[in-house]
């Protein structure tokens, strides 16, 4: 394998980084809420940041920044399980953090990616990994919200479990809106009218976008 082979290894290879998104979501979703949930879903969220970063073909700097902060995660969560002061709500804030910065990181490379080979499908695939990665991340910053909160962050009386707040997020982003669960303050409304305004603004704009030049591309 040449020097360029090894360069290029694991370049842009974002339908990887949208199956481990996936995945993330659905454990999301079916997860107790117990602590090693908790610690498994912030070495996830470390995990998938990792994979952008070494994927998006980032700075040496920016790699070594997201290898340290896989390796503090997993020094917290084993420090935190075992002095039986793992707080849920930070956890959960620095999951969002976490998946923040991923989104961040994968914007970048999908733009270096369009830049040098036009739209492919692995930029589809990275737009789409970035949707979903918008979605979890709303579910954590309404987790942190509902775990630090002293009032019910749902109109129905309770903060629910992560999976509710996991599946409250997506009917939200998606504007599915079944009604089942809604947010009971005024800071909740607003959270909730901010992911709707991104979740439809990002499908319609750069989704679109991406797949209509994709598919012309193709023709």
């Amino acid at each position: 394998m040449s020097a360029a082979d090894r360069q290029s290894l694991g370049r842009f290879r974002y339908g990887a980084t949208l199956l481990l998104t996936v995945a993330i979501a659905f454990s999301a979703l079916v997860l107790p809420d117990k602590r090693w949930a908790v610690a498994a879903e912030l070495l996830a969220a470390s995990a998938v940041l990792l994979v952008a970063v070494l994927t998006s073909r980032a700075h040496p700097v920016i790699r070594r920044f997201a290898a340290f902060v896989l390796g503090l995660a997993a020094v917290i969560v084993a420090a935190g399980s075992g002095l039986g002061h793992f707080s849920a709500g930070l956890a959960y804030a620095g999951i969002a953090a976490l998946l923040a910065a991923t989104i961040a990181v994968l914007l970048g490379g999908l733009v270096r990616l369009v830049v040098e080979q036009g739209v492919v499908l692995q930029a589809v695939f990275g737009a789409l990994a970035i949707y979903v990665l918008i979605g979890l991340t709303f579910a954590f910053i309404i987790g942190a919200i509902a775990e630090g909160g002293s009032s019910p962050y749902f109109i129905s009386g309770t903060d629910g479990t992560q999976n509710d707040r996991v599946y409250f997020s997506f009917t939200t982003v998606t504007t599915t809106g079944y009604g089942d669960y809604a947010p009971a303050t005024k800071s909740g409304h607003a959270l909730a009218v901010l992911e709707m305004l991104l979740g439809q603004l990002y499908l319609v704009t750069v989704i679109g976008l991406l797949v209509g030049n994709l598919r012309r591309r193709r023709e």
